[in-house]
């Protein structure tokens, strides 16, 4: 069997800031600490002590590329091999040839419910920070599937949320989507943003469904 590991994300882009992880993708399940010539190759890497591992293997890397997986779209397009050992198809085989993503309008419906029971929670007096980061998350995720539905996938966070809001003509709302990464961060690393308000949390949750609800009307049937 086939063993690969690859490096993707901010690292692989060459965009990556101080908070951002080094993201690798390990097939099949092969800590990199079995095998010393991997260790070294990630030890020389930037940001290794933010190091997050995915690991998949070939099985569910071949169901992912039977629907068209964005993530694997996203893999495609910047992964960069950091190992490979053995005999059969590797990731770049798996990608190769894949159908377009189908499961555009799943993914829509599912965004604007999880905005909607946010909506609830603010007016039943949830955390605006802990819903907010639920927010941010909606928009990123979105904001990739958008700019592939227009046509030209981006995957950094920054440019797929400016390109997507622009998609809709909801360029206004670019700052707002941006400034609410810093609630997705501090919900995923436990720190403190401050407070935001119950009104303006509900303001941008509303912004946000606004968007999603734009995207499915132009691209829900793609």
């Amino acid at each position: 069997m086939r063993s690969e590991v690859w490096l993707y994300g901010s690292v692989a882009r060459g965009t990556y800031t101080a908070m951002s992880d080094l993201d690798l993708l390990v097939v099949p399940n092969l800590g990199p600490e079995e095998r010393p010539e991997v260790a070294a190759l990630i030890r020389g890497l930037p940001q290794v002590s933010r190091t997050s591992i995915t690991v998949y293997s070939w099985q569910q890397l071949a169901t992912m590329a039977a629907y068209g997986s964005l993530f694997l779209v996203h893999l495609g397009a910047e992964a960069r091999i950091l190992y490979g050992e053995g005999v059969g198809d590797g990731l770049a085989d798996v990608v190769a040839g894949m159908p377009q993503y189908s499961r555009a309008g799943h993914d829509l419906w599912g965004f604007m419910q999880a905005l909607t029971d946010v909506e609830e929670s603010l007016l039943g007096g949830g955390d605006p920070n802990y819903e907010l980061g639920v927010v941010a998350t909606v928009v990123r995720h979105c904001s990739i599937l958008t700019t592939y539905l227009g046509g030209s996938p981006v995957f950094d966070r920054e440019r797929s949320i400016a390109n997507a809001f622009a998609l809709v003509g909801q360029e206004e709302s670019v700052p707002m989507a941006l400034e609410l990464h810093k609630f997705r961060m501090a919900r995923l690393k436990r720190t403190n943003v401050g407070n935001a308000s119950p009104e303006s949390a509900l303001k941008r949750t509303r912004t946000a469904m606004d968007f999603v609800g734009e995207v499915e009307t132009r691209y829900g049937a793609a």
